[in-house]
C-alpha cells in the first residue's frame, strides 16, 4: 500500500510496569498511539479523540478520560487535539542522519509548546 509507514513495537511493550497497570482500553489506546498512521519519529501528531475512536471503537468520553490519565502518569502531552508522546524521541536512533533530520523537521511543525 502506498504511503505506508512501518512501526516497530518491542515485545518487552506487554512487560513495562507503566502498560501493566493499565485496563485494557487504556493498554489498547496506548499501543494505538505509537503505532497510528499519524504517528512519527518525533512522536509529535494532530489528532481528535473521533478519530480515536474510529480506529480502535474506544468510546470517546473513555479516550478522553485515558488521554488525561496518560498526561497526568507524565506519558504524553495533549493539547488542542495535538499530541506529544514523551519518550518517543528518546527510542530513536539520533545517530542516523535522516532520523535526526525527520525529527527535526516535525518539531519545527508542531505547535510550539512542544518544543
Amino acid at each position: 500500500m502506498a504511503g505506508t509507514k512501518n512501526r516497530y513495537v518491542n515485545t518487552f511493550f506487554w512487560d513495562d510496569a507503566y502498560i501493566e497497570t493499565l485496563c485494557s482500553d487504556g493498554k489498547l489506546l496506548f499501543l494505538y498511539l505509537i503505532t497510528t498512521p499519524h504517528t512519527n519519529v518525533a512522536g509529535s501528531f494532530e489528532i481528535t479523540p473521533r478519530k480515536i475512536f474510529n480506529h480502535t471503537d474506544i468510546a470517546i468520553d473513555k479516550v478522553v478520560g485515558l488521554l488525561q490519565k496518560f498526561e497526568l502518569d507524565g506519558k504524553i502531552i495533549y493539547r488542542d487535539n495535538w499530541i506529544f508522546i514523551i519518550n518517543t524521541i528518546g527510542h530513536q536512533s539520533w545517530e542516523v542522519t535522516n532520523i535526526s533530520k525527520g525529527i527535526a523537521f516535525v518539531l519545527m511543525a508542531s505547535p510550539k509548546w512542544v518544543m
